[in-house]
């Protein structure tokens, strides 16, 4: 007896239908493979490889891994242009984190020619995802008026959206509007309670923010030592302008006793992130200071460095993107 015709039909449709999970199937298996392999540090070329396989299979996740090797340059020539093909592959399957990458490097010009409306088009479809950076980079896009018009409104949206995901840089962004008074009115107590929840996480920009906000009175008790104990927090972070304030202040003797040997110190560390002022400042007190004095500047110069790179060689924590 014959099978109908429409039998026949949903035998093939279902064979197809099995030849395309199976190939699913071995994509999400290669892709695992290959991402145990690089989790656990083993044979880079071989995950790599199986990397690369399911990637070419049409694994997005594969594909934005791929996207990172390249453009990290890790294990491998780094490859903008290829980082920015492999990014593009996955932001068109609806990769958040991809359309993130992508949109930040047709922003930068890596890889890609620069292109601001591109950059806000893949930026707002990781927005749209709810993709936390997106929302970011499209807020910075808005305020600057690159790739779209200027409207600090829209910036305050997808920065708002951003800070409900506790991300600490849309806290900070968020808390300059209203510090700023940028398309809102001035409100120094909910940029002060947002400069907050960034330096909960640590936020150098924020401990200066709020810093400045106690020198300049905004918004809380003008408190010169309250600011100098903010500015301290914000140059052990490596924040060159609180570095250059607390030199100044221990230059001066403003709201603390006179330090010169403190005070080179922490011009020296601004100095040596490119801070003008603070090696136009470092010049003069290297012609007052005695000799012994600037050995004794130049040795907690070192030992604060010192410290810094035994830091950096500690693991970093584990990265979930």
């Amino acid at each position: 007896m014959l099978m109908p015709v429409s039998h026949l039909r949903h035998a093939a449709a279902g064979s197809v239908q099995q030849a395309e999970t199976d190939d699913l199937n071995e994509e999400r298996a290669t892709f695992r493979l290959g991402s145990a392999q690089f989790k656990s540090h083993a044979d880079f070329l071989q995950a790599f490889d199986l990397m690369e396989r399911a990637a070419d299979q049409g694994n997005a996740e594969a594909q934005f891994n791929l996207g990172v090797v390249y453009y990290d340059g890790e294990g491998l020539e780094q490859n903008h242009e290829a980082a920015a093909a492999w990014f593009r592959l996955a932001a068109q399957q609806d990769f958040p984190l991809a359309q993130v990458y992508l949109g930040w490097m047709f922003e930068n010009g890596e890889g890609v020619d620069y292109d601001a409306a591109q950059a806000a088009r893949w930026y707002r479809l990781a927005a749209e995802a709810g993709q936390a950076y997106g929302e970011l980079n499209l807020g910075m896009l808005y305020c600057r008026g690159d790739g779209v018009p200027q409207d600090f409104t829209e910036a305050r949206k997808y920065f708002q959206r951003a800070s409900d995901q506790d991300l600490v840089e849309a806290h900070y962004q968020l808390a300059l509007l209203y510090a700023n008074g940028d398309g809102i009115p001035v409100d120094y107590e909910r940029a002060y309670a947002l400069f907050l929840k960034a330096v909960r996480h640590h936020h150098p920009d924020s401990l200066f923010a709020i810093g400045t906000m106690y020198s300049m009175g905004y918004g809380v008790s003008l408190d010169g030592q309250e600011a100098l104990s903010w500015f301290q927090k914000a140059g052990e972070q490596g924040h060159a302008e609180a570095q250059y304030t607390l030199g100044t202040a221990y230059n001066f003797g403003n709201h603390v006793e006179q330090d010169q040997i403190t005070a080179y110190f922490w011009f020296g560390l601004a100095a040596a992130q490119n801070h003008e002022d603070a090696k136009t400042a470092l010049k003069a007190l290297n012609a007052t200071l005695k000799p012994h004095q600037i050995i004794a500047a130049e040795q907690n110069l070192l030992r604060w460095q010192r410290k810094r790179n035994f830091r950096r060689t500690l693991p970093e924590p584990a990265n979930s993107l």
